[in-house]
């Protein structure tokens, strides 16, 4: 936060600088200190990845959940339709080719 924050300015930024320290120093809590630096990060738009299981997320958030199965369901199924396109495209080209080969004759006895 000292020298690769985004934001050099900011009241979250600051708090969290100051909560930080004071965890350093023994005077705070580490979470008191995590909760000030995600809220800095939000400020500054820094994405966190989260460390929480996602079975347990799913669990507190069945909607969200589903939500996501939901979308990634009409992902893979997209996917599929793309590969299996892709490999009519390959039978075709292949398929067009061997028979190019057969009708001038390869040459071969």
């Amino acid at each position: 936060m000292l020298e690769l924050w985004p934001l050099d300015t900011g009241r979250a930024f600051m708090a969290a600088q100051r909560a930080c320290l004071a965890a350093l120093e023994g005077r705070a809590t580490a979470d008191k200190a995590r909760a000030a630096f995600i809220k800095a990060a939000d400020e500054a738009d820094v994405h966190i990845r989260s460390h929480e299981d996602p079975r347990k997320a799913a669990m507190r958030n069945p909607a969200k959940s589903q939500a996501w199965r939901k979308a990634n369901k009409s992902a893979l199924e997209a996917v599929e339709k793309s590969v299996t396109k892709i490999k009519a495209e390959r039978e075709r080209f292949f398929r067009k080719r061997r028979n190019s080969r057969n009708s001038h004759g390869s040459g071969l006895a």
